[in-house]
């Protein structure tokens, strides 16, 4: 219940950002991260290019996913997309990154894992729409953030969305 509660309001939130087809970045959920694969084929049915992470030495790069059946253990053992076929591609087109976190605050602002990832996928990319995702456990006051640490434009738990 509480899975399907996060789920309808990420729901929510992809339809009222735009009414029209979305690039919409995911993630393969770590054991600690909100697993939201559940809403996968939903995007999918929705007409949405739904994208996952490919992580290197010292980025990260986006590709599309047709099943959730095309993934492979990837540098860091976390499951990545078998077909690297089609990248995603960076022109200001409506995009929303649903994006996995350690530790969020009141105030959007985002822990990750301390390599920085996703903060250097953002630099430049103002245009993508930066919603965090994670559970009420992990959500304090405020977090000690660093000048390159991108804050998420809205955070959703399955209990509330701010």
């Amino acid at each position: 219940m509480v899975v399907m509660d996060m789920m309808k309001k990420i729901k929510l939130i992809v339809d009222e950002y735009a009414d029209e087809t979305l690039d919409i970045l995911m993630y393969y959920p770590l054991s600690d991260e909100v697993d939201l694969r559940p809403l996968f084929p939903k995007l999918i049915e929705d007409g949405h290019h739904v994208y996952f992470p490919v992580t290197g030495k010292s980025d990260m790069q986006f590709y599309e996913v047709k099943s959730l059946n095309d993934f492979v253990s990837g540098s860091l053992g976390v499951l990545e997309p078998s077909t690297l076929d089609k990248k995603y591609c960076y022109d200001r087109r409506k995009t929303i990154c649903l994006t996995p976190g350690t530790k969020f605050s009141a105030s959007h602002q985002r822990k990750g894992r301390g390599k920085g990832y996703y903060d250097r996928f953002f630099a430049g990319k103002d245009d993508i729409y930066k919603v965090g995702i994670t559970t009420e456990s992990q959500i304090l006051p405020e977090l000690d953030s660093k000048p390159w640490d991108v804050d998420m434009d809205v955070v959703v738990t399955s209990e509330r969305v701010f």
